[in-house]
């Protein structure tokens, strides 16, 4: 297997293991770990794993993936809508939410961000406080052509720390939304927080 993006797929293995606090050290089947290529043979599917985060209603199966690419406005990253349908399809064999990374490699800034479905961002990381900042449509190869400018420009805007504006992919099936990975961080830090404690009731 190639070791395209085992820089990124370690990255995220090591946040997990930090938001869940686990050690590196613990049995492989108890923790937060990356699919090895051995694992990859095995048939175990995604890149990394969640394991035993109790404050997610399920775990997460990521599929990590970098590129370098220049399109006509500068840096871009081309995803086929097939890698956001496959990385759903096995999370579901493991009743897992499914989580795409990507990585603008070699970028300084907004360099990764995150894309899942429509379901997962309403009922698991509740993103649908605002409008869509902007649209990106699926072309006739079934590709979104994510450019890096644009990204820029929307999780820019912000007056905040943390961005919290999206991005809308419309699909050839189904639709997509596309956040910040610091955006993502902080949802899943907030619910961390927030684990064990009572909801307040305003009477």
């Amino acid at each position: 297997m190639s070791n395209r993006g085992y820089q990124l797929e370690s990255f995220i293995e090591r946040f997990l293991l930090d938001l869940a606090d686990q050690k590196r050290d613990t049995a492989m089947s108890l923790r937060c770990h990356r699919i090895t290529s051995s694992g990859a043979m095995r048939g175990d599917r995604g890149d990394v794993i969640s394991v035993n985060i109790p404050f997610f209603d399920k775990q997460l199966l990521f599929e990590c993936k970098r590129r370098k690419e220049r399109l006509k406005q500068g840096m871009g990253f081309t995803l086929p809508e097939s890698w956001l349908i496959k990385n759903e399809t096995e999370a579901k064999e493991y009743d897992c939410h499914a989580i795409f990374v990507g990585a603008f490699t070699a970028a300084q800034t907004n360099r990764m961000f995150v894309v899942v479905d429509d379901d997962i961002a309403t009922d698991f990381l509740h993103v649908f406080d605002s409008t869509p900042d902007l649209i990106i449509e699926v072309n006739k190869k079934k590709k979104f052509k994510i450019r890096k400018w644009n990204i820029d420009k929307v999780f820019s805007y912000l007056c905040a720390s943390i961005p919290t504006h999206w991005i809308r992919l419309n699909g050839d099936t189904k639709n997509w939304v596309l956040i910040s990975f610091d955006y993502f961080k902080s949802i899943l830090e907030c619910r961390k927080a927030t684990y064990g404690k009572p909801k307040q009731i305003n009477l």
